[in-house]
């Protein structure tokens, strides 16, 4: 007892003399602020009163905070805006704003990577795990955090950011309902706390929260506890003890110790409160509306819940509004509302069935068998019950609970298990070396006789295989260099066989020469896609084509596949039926070679597919192997030619016709799939189709050191991709001025993928269709825009012809998409505008550096543009639908080039476009925004008559639409370099 008031005398002292050393450390730094100039050193010392005030005076603190915010950016001062906007980070993310956090610590992440400042890195890293896990983004933490993880493995960082990495995993584990795997990240990020109190109570209140949970309250308050204590040897860990007095509040309550409860909840409320933490605060009250609810007052109980409730509604919070919606069941069952109770009842199913929480799940089924039950609806009361004896069959807290006691004595007796086992290894070892003295002697004494029996015939043998060998080597090179060779050589013959036929192509209109010269270009086309694969093959067999395997997404992989041949289907009349539901999200394989084999399965399947007829695509996942089952309803292969089929340069005898191929592709899939660990097996009867099966190992463990070559990216946050694309800042007319790319695309996994592919150097609208893709384009006016070619409602080529025609568009550069780029409509799509096209499937890099390519064009025409308006404003010759444009948008501001009063809104009105599309538009064509435009052509007028009319500078200001002489004398002075009166001087 005493022991107790000892130490809370001592922790008011300790917070007291804390709390005197603050105010004297604020007062000397408000006072150093007064004689500070305008500089990186007064940044500094408002970041250092914001640090001093946060916990006293947390509004105060947040003014000084963005005044420091303010200065560091207006002095480009890097250090100080990455500390001010990382604090700021956590301000939102207490207060709920987590969308604004979001963005935040991304942009703290670019600049702690310009700095090289790996402390920065990784506060940006721990904030984005923050964040993301109050959004249930639980996929997005795993992956943040195991690159936290692995780059403060590389670098001298603090042991404390891996804890706090470790103990992210533990909290992503426990919202997934993995107790045992939340527990052990907790004791592992504990293991890196030795130094640091604040971080071990943290720990310590996650270990007792898995507790709570599993309804163990006596084992919860003993980790509380604990953690509390130490937690109070912080000074700087309000939020924290404030957060072990709501876990205590609720551990009490468990235990219908309901005074004690509310004591603890009152304490938390009193600092939730004064932060402004929604969050916190919604949690409170509806711990204070269970406990009304177990005092039988059930109004009240309501009345608390659907506060909280209103609380977190404010926020994006789903896993605490599932919890308290049916806690407002709860409260309306047992006050016999069962309808108001069967409404949040199934709200908060609908919440953690989103959240795969199905020890909860289990909790609201029984419940709503209650309210059925009540109601006299016993058909529905009795189905819940086997729902909830269906979830109650796939998982056991009591397993889990005892797993989770074996992993705690693990963690804490591992020195002793270890010692135990080493010791027995001992002992093994000396058995086993007896025992191979005694075997080795008796292997010697066989070895002998068979040596001497033998001898004679192997010498024999050895001889002749050697020379055989030697032949069968020699022969093998020669026919591998054969092929490399020849396969080279091919090359240069086919380009000068391939061009001419083009141009023929291109200006013969008799039908019958061009279609023979269409079958000559067909086969020359046929005949490059050999010599490519027998190149593969000549590397294959001298060993030079590795594997470079990266842990990916599979099934992302997968749907991008399928999508590049669903235009193929379309237009060969071919039912494609894709069965991608068991693909991995995570896999460890070559994405080239699968995609190699994958599209020739594919290709061979609809070639030899009639009209009418199926193709079918199933992936299967079997332990750690990957099948992956191509079937047709071709006329199948005799069993014949299914032992030879994958033999090189075998056709089938029964498609021996048009249709056949060359006899390579399927020998290289074969061949691609035995170097990927795995095997390409075929099954057919003939007239009923058949069926290609791809197998292969998508486990770590089944490569080699060697054959991994990276880690695929475990975040969309990796450093080295976090540098987007950088634009000029508009501060006038517009902020929004990242460079816009807009993807108009049908198939909506094809549309993800080039999303997330672009999302971290662009900023990437989406439409779903043509018609939708014009009129977003006509709003956003896009710098670039991808299109697929065959779509519903609108098609590629319409979409292209409308935007080039009108003059809000004409200037936008469009890459077309096509899963077949067949020569006629590419020329079509060309003869529209079109700047480039991309056949499906697509390389990712080469998508990336076509837009690119495009939007560097576009920013020479602005060099051009802008040269035109500074050198001969009025003298444009019109030669494109951009010059013409550029000559009426001059025509207009000359026209009120005296009318001081015309402004953008003017100039907008009269050209017909609205303010963001012609300041987008005239951004793209000269680099200027709508009112530099105006000045720059103002100021050129003004040069031409104070070097031509000798008037004065007055007279020359008005006429050219400038109200005051001093604002003209400054503009002018900014672009010419010297005033008005001196340029007079010098031109005369």
């Amino acid at each position: 007892m005493w022991r107790k008031i000892n130490i809370l005398i001592l922790c008011v002292l300790f917070i007291f003399s804390n709390a005197l050393f603050s105010q004297s450390k604020v007062d000397s730094l408000k006072s150093l602020l007064k004689v500070l100039p305008e500089d990186t050193n007064k940044a500094n010392t408002y970041l250092n009163l914001h640090v001093a005030l946060h916990l006293e005076d947390p509004a105060l603190g947040y003014g000084y905070l963005e005044k420091a915010i303010e200065l560091s950016s207006a002095l480009d001062f890097k250090p100080g805006q990455l500390r001010s906007l990382l604090d700021l980070g956590i301000h939102l993310d207490m207060r709920g704003e987590y969308d604004s956090a979001l963005s935040l610590y991304q942009k703290t992440q670019l600049i702690a990577n310009e700095l090289e400042d790996r402390n920065g890195i990784m506060e940006s890293l721990s904030g984005l795990c923050d964040v993301l896990t109050s959004l249930q983004r639980l996929n997005e933490v795993d992956s943040v955090a195991y690159l936290g993880i692995e780059m403060a493995k590389k670098t001298p960082v603090d042991s404390v950011e891996i804890g706090g990495f470790y103990m992210m995993l533990a909290n992503t584990a426990f919202y997934r309902s993995q107790y045992e795997k939340s527990i052990e990240f907790d004791l592992k990020s504990l293991s890196y706390y030795k130094n640091n109190f604040k971080e071990q109570a943290a720990s310590l209140k996650n270990i007792g929260g898995t507790y709570e949970t599993l309804k163990n309250h006596e084992k919860a308050i003993e980790y509380y506890l604990q953690g509390l204590e130490i937690a109070n040897q912080s000074y700087d860990s309000l939020r924290l003890q404030a957060k072990f007095h709501l876990e205590l509040g609720t551990s009490n309550m468990n235990l219908k110790e309901f005074k004690v409860a509310r004591s603890y909840y009152e304490k938390a409320m009193i600092y939730f409160k004064k932060v402004d933490d929604k969050r916190l605060q919604s949690m409170v009250n509806s711990h204070l509306g269970k406990i009304h609810a177990e005092k039988n007052e059930h109004e009240q109980a309501i009345q608390k819940l659907k506060l909280a409730l209103k609380q977190i509604e404010e926020i994006k919070a789903p896993s605490n509004k599932a919890y308290i919606s049916y806690e407002i069941g709860q409260a309306y069952l047992k006050n016999g509302d069962y309808l108001s109770a069967e409404e949040y009842y199934k709200q908060s199913k609908s919440l953690f069935d989103q959240l795969e929480n199905s020890i909860m799940n289990t909790a609201v089924l029984n419940r709503l068998s209650d309210v059925y039950a009540a109601m006299d609806d016993y058909k529905k009361a009795y189905n819940y019950l086997v729902q909830v004896q269906s979830l109650i069959d796939s998982m056991s807290l009591a397993t889990t609970e005892k797993n989770i006691t074996e992993i705690e004595e693990k963690y804490q007796n591992e020195q002793k298990q270890k010692e135990i086992e080493l010791l027995n290894a001992e002992n093994q070892i000396a058995t086993l070396e007896i025992q191979k003295q005694e075997d080795f002697r008796n292997y010697l004494i066989v070895a002998a006789f068979l040596l001497v029996v033998l001898i004679g015939v192997i010498y024999n043998r050895y001889q002749l295989k050697a020379r055989a060998n030697a032949k069968l080597t020699e022969l093998d090179h020669l026919k591998t260099n054969f092929f490399t060779n020849i396969s080279h050589e091919f090359r240069t013959p086919l380009t000068l066989i391939l061009s001419p036929l083009q141009k023929l192509l291109q200006k013969n209109t008799d039908s019958e020469t061009k279609e023979v010269l269409s079958v000559i270009h067909r086969n020359a086309t046929v005949l490059t896609e050999l010599t490519n694969q027998l190149l593969d093959l000549s590397k294959l067999e001298a060993g030079e084509l590795n594997l470079h395997v990266a842990k990916q997404d599979f099934k992302t992989f997968i749907k991008v596949l399928v999508a590049s041949f669903e235009s193929l289907a379309v237009a060969q009349k071919v039912e494609f039926l894709p069965e991608v539901g068991e693909a991995p999200e995570e896999a460890y394989f070559d994405e080239d070679k699968v995609q190699k084999i994958l599209h020739n399965l594919l290709s061979n399947a609809f070639k030899f597919t009639s009209t009418e007829g199926k193709v079918i695509l199933k992936v299967i996942h079997k332990g750690e192997q990957l099948l992956i089952a191509i079937s047709d309803t071709g006329e199948g292969i005799s069993p014949s030619d299914q032992e030879l089929i994958f033999k090189r340069f075998h056709q089938n005898k029964a498609n021996e016709s048009n249709t056949a191929g060359t006899g390579v592709g399927l020998t290289l899939s074969k061949e691609l799939a035995v170097l990927h660990k795995g095997d390409l097996e075929v099954d057919s009867e003939p007239g009923n189709g058949a069926t290609f099966t791809f197998s292969f190992p998508i486990h770590k463990s089944a490569y080699t050191n060697e054959q991994i070559t990276k880690e695929a990216s475990e975040t969309s946050l990796s450093i080295e991709y976090l540098k987007p694309i950088q634009t000029n800042q508009e501060t006038t007319d517009s902020d929004a001025l990242e460079k816009i790319v807009l993807i108009v695309e049908d198939n909506p996994d094809l549309r993800s993928h080039m999303q997330s592919l672009l999302k971290e150097y662009y900023q990437v609208m989406e439409s779903i269709n043509g018609k939708a893709g014009i009129e977003d384009a006509l709003n956003l006016v896009p710098d670039v825009v991808v299109t697929d070619l065959m779509m519903p409602e609108v098609d590629g080529v319409e979409l292209c012809n409308t935007l080039k025609a009108n003059e809000k568009t004409s200037h936008i550069p469009i890459i077309m998409l096509t899963a077949k780029a067949d020569r006629d409509t590419k020329l079509d799509g060309l003869k529209k505008g079109a700047d480039d096209f991309l056949t499906k499937p697509f390389d990712n890099e080469e998508l990336l550096i076509r837009i690119q390519n495009l939007i560097t064009q576009r920013e020479k025409l602005q060099t051009k543009y802008g040269k035109t308006l500074r050198l001969e404003p009025s003298k444009i010759t019109i030669d494109s639908p951009e010059e013409v444009f550029i000559k009426k948008a001059l025509e207009i501001v000359d026209r009120n080039l005296s009318n001081s009063e015309f402004t953008v809104e003017a100039f907008q009105k009269e050209i017909g476009m609205s303010r963001m599309q012609l300041h987008r538009k005239l951004k793209a064509l000269t680099n200027f925004s709508a009112s530099e435009f105006i000045k720059d052509i103002r100021l050129q007028r003004a040069a031409d008559l104070l070097a031509t009319n000798g008037i004065n500078v007055a007279e020359v200001a008005y006429s050219c639409g400038f109200n005051g002489v001093s604002y003209f004398t400054q503009c002018f002075t900014e672009k010419y370099g010297t005033n008005p009166s001196k340029y007079i001087k010098k031109v005369s």
